[in-house]
């Protein structure tokens, strides 16, 4: 008996629209869109929130840091229930109820008027951002890309930062024209539309669901190394992750970039808000997501190319010349040069970290090895806005603990230069898989 034909594969509507497009470039891009609200409002939105609920709320500054580190410390411990998630079903699942998740939250915002309300609303938003934002995101794009990661990862991360350019102004004046609960449920509302669209019409977990290669076939960039296929299709365990320097390198490094560099993101208002009228400083302040975008797509040109803990060691300087401009500054034009120095850097390490995960611990373990990473690094980094607020208070501003950020940073960066990368391709290229 002959066997029948297998069943045709329903393409989505933009595959069958740009039949001549890799369809790995379309999730990018969509991936890019979707990233504007998600991470604009669950990264960017902290600075704007923790300003609100100071001034609206009447909260102290320790009491609202308090609760901006609690709910990192939340995405932390969700970070390798997801990825465990991620690995065995695919990304794709984890979009929507994420997106219900922070629209709940946001929603709820307007209605908190103690401490415990804070404490108990923000790890909802946590769980929201962590099952639709940048873990479940970045496995898609590792299983879509490898030879090409680096430049997927940089339009995709582009959302980013467009998110904290709009968002960040956008959002504070939304919260003084109309009030903060008027305010966050639009931007609930927004979370939704901009999430369920994408993800039931474009995305998908990856390239075999629609019969495609990795990457498309393509071959690797002239001047890329060649891509090492066993370590990209390898099933790491985590007592074999555990047990590599590699890992561990990526855990101190990037766990102290990131404490500076959130510490300093979520403070950034109340930084320039200490020389500026509060709608000018979030002007300023956009500069950093604008800085973001350039230098983000500039290397995401070069990155698949060069040793990507070198480049972070780079950025890391750069971002500490930042940190000294905004102790220093007195005058708006030093303050603008610092937000886009800043920028500059901010978005790069952020793609970094899945990027180097990818090329040390590839394919197949990806979710699980990320989410492990997250629930070490995040654990360290979220006391960063908790204690950079408990240091403000008690020395009247930030000009004494911004250096010493500056030396912490390019400590931990120091470590990330010395992660080695992976050994040269070995096995052919997969077909679907």
């Amino acid at each position: 008996m002959s066997q029948a034909p297998p069943a045709p594969l329903r393409l989505p509507l933009l595959a069958r629209a740009l039949p001549r497009v890799f369809y790995g470039w379309v999730i990018a891009v969509a991936l890019c869109a979707q990233s504007v609200v998600v991470a604009g409002i669950g990264f960017y939105g902290m600075p704007v929130f923790l300003a609100a609920f100071c001034r609206e709320g009447g909260f102290a500054l320790g009491d609202v840091s308090g609760a901006l580190t609690f709910y990192m410390l939340c995405g932390a411990l969700f970070g390798p229930a997801v990825g465990w998630g991620v690995d065995r079903l695919g990304p794709r699942l984890f979009f929507v109820p994420g997106a219900l998740a922070m629209a709940a939250a946001l929603a709820l915002f307007g209605e908190i008027d103690s401490l415990w309300q804070l404490y108990a609303v923000f790890p909802l938003l946590s769980l929201g951002q962590t099952l639709c934002g940048g873990g479940p995101a970045n496995a898609m794009l590792t299983r879509w890309f490898a030879a090409r990661r680096a430049r997927a990862m940089s339009i995709a991360h582009t959302g980013v930062s467009i998110g904290g350019a709009l968002l960040m102004p956008g959002a504070t004046r939304l919260i003084e024209s109309q009030g903060l609960p008027a305010a966050t449920r639009a931007l609930a509302l927004l979370v939704l539309l901009a999430v369920l669209p994408i993800t039931l019409f474009v995305l998908r977990s990856d390239p075999s669901s629609l019969g495609l290669e990795i990457d498309g076939g393509a071959a690797p960039r002239r001047g890329a190394p060649p891509v090492d296929w066993a370590q990209q299709l390898r099933r790491w365990r985590v007592s074999e992750a555990l047990r590599t320097p590699g890992f561990w390198a990526l855990v101190l490094g990037f766990g102290g970039v990131l404490f500076c560099q959130i510490a300093v993101t979520t403070h950034m208002l109340q930084i320039l808000g200490n020389r500026l009228e509060p709608p000018r400083a979030a002007l300023v302040a956009a500069l950093i997501p604008i800085g973001s975008i350039i230098a983000r797509l500039v290397v995401g040109g070069f990155a698949d190319r060069v040793h990507k803990g070198r480049l972070a060691l780079g950025l890391v300087l750069l971002q500490s010349a930042a940190y000294l401009l905004f102790a220093r500054a007195e005058t708006e034009p030093w303050l603008h040069a610092g937000s886009l120095c800043f920028g500059f850097a901010i978005g790069n390490l952020f793609m970094l970290q899945p990027l180097m995960i990818g090329e040390l611990f590839g394919i197949r373990s990806f979710g699980v090895i990320s989410g492990l990473l997250a629930l070490l690094t995040q654990s360290l980094s979220a006391l960063g806005p908790l204690v950079l607020g408990l240091a403000a208070e008690a020395q009247g501003g930030y000009a004494a603990s911004l250096p010493a950020l500056a030396l912490l940073a390019t400590g931990s960066a120091a470590l990330l230069s010395r992660v080695r990368s992976a050994a040269g391709a070995r096995t052919s290229r997969p077909g679907p898989h």
